[in-house]
């Protein structure tokens, strides 16, 4: 888990929605983004000019994972969320490894990459890890304090 991991303001995204193809408003394409998007909820899917960004604010999702390590200093913010994250992209999917980076602020947790496939892949194998109580308790067990 390499310092470099982390990048800050290497990721910018715009709130104005990208426009689709032109007469593919509500195309297949579509109904299957709106799908990824709620499979990964609370986590938040953005695309910008040929980069990919899955981001969480931090503070009401899964807390309880970090207060079982509250007294170490994990308190759930961006830079908790992203040691966790690393623990499961080393351990469960390493080919991603490359693929990935990490740019967290204390109230934001974010990974971007210029790769969607793979940042969707890692988003929806990250959420369901986070859905296993066992497996995430397991995997934060390594996570070290940033």
């Amino acid at each position: 888990m390499g310092a470099h991991r982390m990048r800050r303001g290497t990721f910018r995204a715009s709130a104005r929605p990208l426009p689709l193809a032109a007469g593919d408003s509500r195309s297949f394409l579509s109904a299957v983004t709106i799908d990824f998007e709620e499979a990964i909820k609370p986590f938040s899917w953005m695309e910008y000019e040929g980069n990919f960004s899955v981001s969480l604010t931090v503070g009401e999702y899964k807390e309880e994972v970090f207060r079982r390590r509250r007294e170490e200093g994990f308190l759930g913010t961006g830079y908790d969320w992203t040691s966790l994250a690393l623990v499961f992209l080393t351990e469960k999917q390493p080919e991603l490894d490359e693929s990935i980076d990490f740019d967290p602020e204390a109230d934001t947790f974010c990974a971007y990459s210029s790769d969607g496939e793979a940042l969707k892949t890692f988003a929806l194998a990250f959420k369901a890890a986070c859905e296993d109580r066992k497996l995430i308790q397991d995997l934060f067990s390594r996570a070290e304090l940033d």
